[in-house]
């Protein structure tokens, strides 16, 4: 039998040295998990209930890693298989495979982003979101990050369509679910809550609603200062632009001299780096 040319222990080897890519080591990650995706289509021939499951997650993953790796027409190519094994799987096996397929279609969502395809974007984000809504009732303490994920997703989505009263709303929800969050898990969310809130900053700042977008950069520069001074290749570009964002709002409400001097140092540095 084919499952016999390859062993738990061979399979298992596969996956976690496709977890490279998150030390950043994305040559071997794409190598190790296009291996395992060659293995598993092999399996899935003769045992598909069995190995099914376990290729649409390399193929989810090979599809995040091509997507960081700027190669967005291939990463939605492999995304959309992903997807469509994961909505076979649903249709027989709802309760186990539901949220993979909402993890999926966020994924989805956010290449069709990357390719600037913000309809198709937005129908994929919007279907993500319901099916986390619909498990939160149920599951929050799971589901409740994975849910402000997809809103601040569908926020951007909306945004980029220039649906910028609906982006607000939904920048606002999840903004509201990562204040919720950090008050018990301030280490794991507290870079999330920095996200949205630029975010909800830009929101504002779309609408016209400066006293707003100033109120929210301000409460997210001191969150992300500490995170792009201990992780500067991640947050570092961040807080450049939620200074940026704040030195536009007071521009645009006359106020440009109320920006403090140590802000507008750090800011220029920052401008030597990123403009």
């Amino acid at each position: 039998m084919l499952i016999l040319l390859y062993t738990v222990g061979e399979l298992t080897s596969l996956l976690q040295r496709g977890t490279s890519y998150c030390l950043g080591l994305f040559d071997p990650a794409l190598k190790t998990t296009r291996e395992a995706i060659d293995k598993y289509q092999l399996l899935v021939k003769s045992r598909p209930a069995v190995f099914l499951p376990t290729l649409a997650i390399c193929l989810n993953n090979l599809g995040t890693i091509l997507s960081d790796l700027s190669r967005h027409e291939e990463a939605l190519e492999v995304i959309k298989e992903a997807t469509n094994i994961y909505r076979s799987l649903v249709s027989s096996n709802p309760d186990v495979f539901i949220s993979d397929l909402a993890m999926c279609l966020n994924t989805l969502g956010t290449t069709y982003s990357d390719l600037s395809r913000h309809e198709e974007a937005l129908e994929v984000t919007i279907e993500s979101k319901d099916i986390y809504r619909s498990l939160v009732s149920s599951n929050p303490d799971v589901f409740l990050p994975d849910l402000a994920m997809s809103l601040n997703n569908l926020g951007t989505t909306f945004r980029e369509l220039g649906q910028h009263e609906d982006a607000l709303e939904t920048n606002q929800e999840a903004t509201n679910i990562y204040r919720e969050l950090v008050t018990s898990h301030p280490d794991i969310f507290i870079s999330d809550l920095a996200m949205s809130l630029y975010n909800l900053g830009n929101a504002f700042i779309a609408l016209g609603q400066l006293e707003e977008a100033l109120k929210t950069y301000n409460e997210a520069s001191p969150i992300i200062r500490p995170l792009a001074h201990k992780y500067p290749q991640i947050f570092e570009k961040l807080l450049y632009l939620n200074l940026l964002g704040k030195k536009r709002a007071l521009q645009a409400l006359g106020k440009e001299k109320e920006i403090p001097s140590a802000e507008m140092m750090e800011l220029e540095k920052l401008i030597s780096k990123f403009s």
